[in-house]
């Protein structure tokens, strides 16, 4: 694996050859399948050199092109040798070993047809494997797009409803199968699972989202104290619920603030407005005395 990840990233150029698509295999075939097997592995080893988010980034863009190049994002048209990844699929010849006689024989072949769903596999993982948000959003964005043509392909009828595969459902010119295919259909689940791992995970962290959290924080807590100072807490009981639920709401924002930057900053806005709703009747009083 090791070897493979350096060849694909070698050289200190702008672009290494696994950006130069496709792939090219020693016995001189070439297909964006194997362009989308080597992503695989210069993804797991950045992970085991510790890669920077620029480095996997750049793998994200790998992606989005293979997705055009086979007609995953992108339309098709009639005749278009980029359908031929999903129907009929890849067909590799296997080495036979053992056998003087084996190049005079019918060799054998297994084709590969799930490039759609390896490629949103790939992306999910990806996706999980960055820290930058905007980065990611960019990649699960492309994850979304290749599920969309996914989910075109499923059976929608019959015994076979909500499995896989029906390619013609997307490609007009390829034949319709009469039956799922569980090898398909267990890829896609696969997919799916590694998709609901990393949509259960904590979302990402943004620095600058933690700093305005507390920004806001700061602000709506020392509303909330000069509300206290003015001896708001001793009127009514109506405005002493009022401050109550104000005080729930700064608690809870500064619980999460590190973790749930964004919604801290809601919730902290949502505070400060129930503050100032409060100064403006303060100040519509007065304006009437």
């Amino acid at each position: 694996m090791t070897y493979w990840a350096t060849v694909a990233t070698f050289g200190d150029g702008p672009v290494w050859p696994l950006e130069d698509p496709p792939w090219q295999t020693t016995d001189s075939r070439r297909s964006e399948y194997f362009t989308l097997l080597v992503t695989s592995i210069v993804a797991k080893s950045l992970v085991r050199s510790r890669g920077t988010d620029a480095q996997l980034a750049r793998i994200g863009t790998v992606l989005s092109d293979l997705a055009n190049e086979a007609r995953v994002t992108r339309m098709h048209q009639p005749g278009d040798s980029a359908i031929g990844l999903h129907e009929p699929g890849l067909r590799m010849v296997l080495e036979e070993s053992g056998d003087a006689d084996a190049e005079a024989k019918a060799r054998p072949q297994w084709t590969v047809s799930e490039f759609a769903s390896l490629l949103l596999r790939r992306c999910v993982v990806v996706a999980g494997l960055l820290h930058d948000t905007e980065e990611r959003v960019r990649l699960l964005r492309l994850a979304d797009r290749v599920w969309d043509h996914i989910a075109r392909r499923r059976f929608t009828d019959g015994d076979f409803r909500g499995l896989w595969d029906q390619p013609a459902r997307v490609f007009e010119s390829v034949p319709e199968y009469t039956g799922p295919s569980w090898y398909h259909t267990e890829r896609v689940v696969q997919c799916l699972v590694a998709a609901a791992h990393l949509v259960s995970r904590e979302p990402l962290v943004n620095d600058r989202l933690v700093s305005q959290a507390f920004d806001v924080l700061y602000e709506a807590e020392h509303l909330y104290d000069m509300e206290l100072m003015r001896g708001s807490a001793n009127v009514s009981l109506g405005l002493k619920d009022h401050l109550t639920e104000i005080r729930a709401k700064l608690e809870r924002a500064r619980a999460i603030a590190r973790t749930r930057p964004a919604a801290a900053a809601a919730i902290g806005t949502s505070a400060l407005e129930m503050l100032d709703a409060l100064d403006a009747v303060r100040d519509s009083s007065n304006s009437v005395l």
